[in-house]
Order: structure tokens, then C-alpha cells, then sequence
């Protein structure tokens, strides 16, 4: 067996184990991305009781001024601000946010501090071009949203940026796999054929809105017909 050979066993072996992996955790719901900031993840926790108050909310995001000054920018938006009445606390933007927007703030937040965690600065010019694209498919779907559209332009920006969570996520378990994950091919294999299923199962477990979970799942399906929503 010559040496190439060897090589493409070994390959072939890791990518059935990762979609293996992948299976059971999709089955058992435990899909996630390692390396989340902390308050992204305890913004999640909380939002999973149905009785937190705004009061919490704005604790947790206090303690982070980023996310903080983000929900700022986008309680005081035109699409959430219908009243022209500019808040400056951050209870009042968390209160006129919404949960929702709230809970699609900190992650979009998280997303975009993976390109500093310390554990991923091996892959960290590949994470900062996928952030940046996804920035980009996020200002184009606001955009497209407000001036064609009656969705909420937050919520289609939200969207936009969590289009690419698949290949977030794959980009993310290279560094737990390095001998599958330097075969491109076999990293295109897996997107393409767990790119749906992988995306509704992560945002469903940061119990993302159903309509950016919608328009996010068969985003790559040219031919999906819809009736409206995000989509």
C-alpha cells in the first residue's frame, strides 16, 4: 500500500467518525460551538426560563459593554424604535429589543469574538474571513429587508449572519481534527450534505425565532418556494 493511500485511508476513517459524532449529537441535541464568550452563553441560559425578567437580562448584558452598546444601537433603530423616542439605560433597550433580538444580539456578538479566542488562533484568518462575510450577507439582507420588504430588518440582519453557522462550525472542529479537516474535499462533503440539518439544530438549540431558524435552514436550496416570512 503506497503511502498516498495510507493517507486517504486515514482521511476516509476520521471524516466517517466525525459524521458519525455528528449524528449522535445532532440525535441527542447536543450541537454547539466551543469557545462561546461567557456572556453569550449565560444570556442563552436565561432566556431558557420563560419567566426571566428584563432586570436579568440587563445584568447579564451589562457586564459586557460590546453587547451592551450593540443593543443600545439597535433598540434606538428605526425598525424598533417606531416611536421616536431615543433610550439611553440599557433595561429600556433590552425592554424594547425584545428577548428575541436580544438573544440573537449575544450570539451574533459571540460569533464574532471567535476570531480572538486563544484556543482557535490556528484558524483564526479563515474564522475572520467568514465573520467578514457574514457581516457583509448581514448589512445586505437589512438592507434588502427595510427598503423591499415589512421584516423586521434586525431580524433579516440576524439571519444574514448566522447563514454561514455551518461553516462556522466545521471551521471551528478543525482544530479538534486537523488530519480530516486538511482534505477541502472531504470539508466540502460534510457541509453539503449536513449544511440543513446541522444549521436548524444549532439555532434551534439558542432557541433562535422560527422564522430566522426558516430562513437560515434551506438558504442554499435554489428552488425552495416559501410564503413569506424571512425567506
Amino acid at each position: 500500500m503506497t503511502g498516498s493511500s495510507v493517507k486517504a485511508g486515514a482521511r476516509e476513517r476520521s471524516e466517517f467518525s466525525f459524521v458519525s459524532m455528528l449524528a449522535s449529537d445532532l440525535s441527542a441535541g447536543r450541537i454547539d460551538l466551543p469557545s462561546f464568550p461567557d456572556v453569550a452563553l449565560r444570556v442563552r441560559k436565561a432566556l431558557q426560563d420563560d419567566d426571566v425578567s428584563a432586570d436579568t437580562i440587563t445584568r447579564i448584558v451589562g457586564a459586557e459593554p460590546v453587547l451592551a452598546g450593540r443593543l443600545l444601537q439597535l433598540a434606538n433603530a428605526a425598525a424598533v424604535n417606531v416611536c421616536s423616542k431615543r433610550v439611553t439605560d440599557l433595561r429600556a433597550a433590552v425592554a424594547r429589543a425584545g428577548f428575541d433580538l436580544v438573544r440573537g444580539s449575544a450570539v451574533a456578538f459571540a460569533m464574532s469574538q471567535l476570531t480572538r479566542a486563544e484556543a482557535l488562533k490556528g484558524i483564526r484568518e479563515p474564522l475572520h474571513g467568514l465573520w467578514q462575510r457574514s457581516a457583509l450577507m448581514a448589512a445586505m439582507a437589512g438592507v434588502l429587508a427595510r427598503r423591499l420588504t415589512k421584516v423586521n430588518s434586525d431580524a433579516a440582519a440576524l439571519a444574514g449572519i448566522l447563514h454561514g453557522v455551518v461553516k462556522l462550525y466545521i471551521l471551528v472542529k478543525t482544530v479538534e481534527d486537523p488530519t480530516l479537516f486538511s482534505d477541502t474535499d472531504a470539508c466540502a462533503r460534510i457541509e453539503q450534505l449536513w449544511h440543513a440539518n446541522v444549521a436548524k439544530a444549532l439555532l434551534e438549540n439558542w432557541d433562535m425565532a422560527e422564522d430566522v431558524v426558516a430562513a437560515v435552514h434551506p438558504h442554499e436550496d435554489l428552488e425552495y418556494a416559501h410564503e413569506g416570512g424571512l425567506i
